[in-house]
């Protein structure tokens, strides 16, 4: 909404709107202290204020960090993170060390990398969170593993009284969960990813937060061993999840849980509705989990259970299928399989970096086929798939492709664009819905990209080569405002002044972008022709040259910091720049220019019609 409109609106719903809608970061950078005494009293007189810092900009970040103080009570949401944003976890911490200064706060979204961050700063943070009153909490946490002490810190926020929704991604791969029997814990909606769990430790959750009503954990592994002096009985016994409604689980590649194994855990949750289970192939056993359902589980309403084809053999999908397709299962509409067959690899090109990679599994892999039974469906009816899945392109000719609808693909990875891939897309998929598309097709062709590209409007997320990009200029016009994010890596690149007027021109919303470039000395253009631009990734092409121990790693790492003024991350021998002006104008890009030549540089016409377009 223009600033135009929303003065044109009454004092009432504008408050309304700043307190249930609008990013204080926005807010502030936007409207703060600019000369407009009635935002300024508006802001000053709301109540509820919620600032979300992940992926923000660098200059924006530094406006509030001087600003927040003078609405510091009245934040009751935030969000902080390293995601494509290096540096800001530290940032925000020198800044505000505890988040008991803020003493509404009520929600805390918190991302951190714990080799990026001070120890002393991340552990005073997480141990000011036993004095506040917090309600919903979320935090992702990589790197934990490596000789850390922050360990000691997470088990105490399990016993916060405020604490109801608490969501903890983590490598914290020895997190003792039986440690945390003799706790109580008021916590209602608990997520835990990343962290290896044993099948007993649902024992010490369910004592833990004995008013547990929805559990999701991922990923049990039936061989995690703890050490041996803190084993502990772990059996069921009188241990009851009495208000427990919703269980997700999901299972190691080679977990050897059966489903008896399981029943024993069902038998202790009486009201439990909704099951679902990521799992390989000795859970797909139609007849054991109809036994277990009218013995152990008689409320539950909603079933799901997905598998990969890696888990089951090829010639056994169809017995797999047709053993879920009895009249008792046809009965249960909500009660549903699916088995998905995936790219032998996982795709390190999406829009993933190292914290949102952290629990990524085989099943977050591109799909190229799925089977789902039973099959409920007359008169060539489809199946509505509203399952968030990654696809891939296939043979688009398949029968078995041709009896679903996806409601909820996120991602679309194509190899290949026909006519078929067209037809495929307007039939059987809500375009809508897809959010990044991944593009390695070999096809130079403006139309057929432009086609394609008109599909799908809501892109939010490109992946491309530059050069296909670079002939294809016109055929971005549909999805020109909506992508943040640009990854031209896949192979090395020119970066000269014309090439950034042409990401400039495709993409002039551009936040976000992952280059392959040698002209690095490139760099300092951008910010005449990306002006939103938030973060720059390319590869650290000198940095390898030999492999480091991690000592000299660690040196070259600091030596790095010493010799630049800017904010970075090295991660899989790749940098990310949370860009500013002090990134744009430091010398470190001029380390990557070439030797001076005998001809001088002259400007190109393509700058100047860049500048004529922009004066207009």
């Amino acid at each position: 909404m223009s600033l135009s409109k929303l003065e044109s609106l009454p004092n009432e719903i504008l408050c309304d709107i700043i307190e249930k809608y609008i990013n204080g970061v926005d807010l502030l950078s936007a409207f703060s202290y600019q000369l407009n005494q009635r935002f300024d009293a508006i802001i000053s007189r709301s109540e509820r204020l919620r600032f979300n810092f992940i992926q923000c900009h660098q200059d924006d970040f530094r406006i509030c960090m001087g600003l927040l103080r003078a609405y510091i009570d009245k934040i009751e949401q935030l969000a902080i993170s390293e995601r494509e944003t290096p540096g800001q976890v530290e940032a925000f911490l020198s800044f505000f060390p505890r988040f008991t200064l803020f003493r509404q706060l009520r929600t805390l979204y918190f991302d951190f990398d714990y080799d990026a961050v001070s120890a002393r700063l991340i552990s005073r943070a997480l141990n000011s969170l036993l004095d506040s009153n917090i309600k919903t909490l979320s935090i992702t946490a990589v790197n934990m593993d490596n000789g850390s002490n922050i360990r000691y810190d997470i088990p105490p926020i399990f016993t916060l009284k405020s604490l109801k929704r608490f969501t903890l991604r983590s490598d914290l791969y020895r997190f003792d969960w039986s440690n945390l029997m003799e706790r109580q814990s008021n916590i209602q909606y608990l997520t835990v990813s990343g962290m290896n769990c044993a099948l007993e430790d649902l024992v010490a959750i369910f004592k833990l937060a004995p008013r547990l009503k929805y559990l999701d954990v991922a990923t049990f592994d039936q061989g995690y061993n703890r050490d041996s002096n803190t084993k502990r009985d772990l059996k069921m016994n009188n241990t009851i999840a009495s208000s427990l409604h919703t269980l997700i689980l999901s299972f190691s590649k080679d977990s050897s849980v059966t489903i008896q194994m399981l029943t024993p855990y069902f038998n202790c949750m009486p009201i439990l509705n909704r099951l679902e289970i990521k799992a390989y192939g000795v859970l797909m056993d139609a007849d054991a989990w109809r036994i277990c359902f009218e013995t152990s589980l008689p409320l539950l309403t909603h079933f799901y259970i997905r598998a990969t084809i890696s888990g089951i053999e090829k010639t056994g999908i169809e017995n797999v299928l047709a053993s879920f397709q009895t009249s008792y299962w046809v009965a249960k509409k909500n009660f549903n399989i699916m088995i998905t067959e995936h790219e032998n690899r996982l795709r390190h090109i999406s829009n993933l970096n190292t914290i949102t990679l952290l629990d990524k599994t085989e099943f977050d892999q591109s799909v190229t086929c799925c089977w789902i039974a039973p099959d409920r469906t007359s008169n060539n009816e489809l199946v509505k798939v509203n399952r968030n899945i990654c696809w891939k392109s296939v043979d688009r000719n398949s029968t078995i492709l041709h009896n679903y609808y996806f409601d909820n693909v996120k991602i679309r990875a194509v190899d290949n664009i026909d006519k078929s891939l067209f037809q495929w897309l307007t039939k059987y998929v809500n375009c809508g819905c897809i959010k990044e598309l991944i593009i390695t097709a070999p096809e130079k062709t403006t139309e057929k990209l432009t086609k394609l590209v008109s599909f799908l409007t809501n892109i939010n997320f490109l992946y491309i080569s530059f050069d296909l990009l670079v002939v294809n200029i016109g055929a971005f016009k549909a999805i020109k405002r909506c992508v943040k994010h640009l990854n031209i890596s896949h192979c090395e690149h020119t970066f000269n002044e014309q090439d950034i007027i042409v990401i400039g021109k495709c993409f002039p919303y551009l936040e976000h972008l992952n280059i392959n470039t040698k002209g690095l000395y490139n760099v300092p253009l951008i910010k005449r022709y990306l002006k939103y631009l938030r973060s720059l990734t390319f590869e650290m092409r000198d940095y390898y040259i030999n492999d480091f121990d991690d000592d000299s790693a660690r040196r070259r790492l600091y030596d790095l910091h010493q010799q630049t003024r800017f904010l970075f991350s090295i991660k899989n021998r790749k940098m990310t720049v949370w860009m500013d002006q002090t990134a744009f104008d430091d010398s470190y890009w001029q380390t990557f220019a070439p030797k001076p030549s005998g001809n001088k540089r002259r400007n190109n016409s393509f700058s100047r019609e860049w500048s004529e377009e922009r004066h207009e």
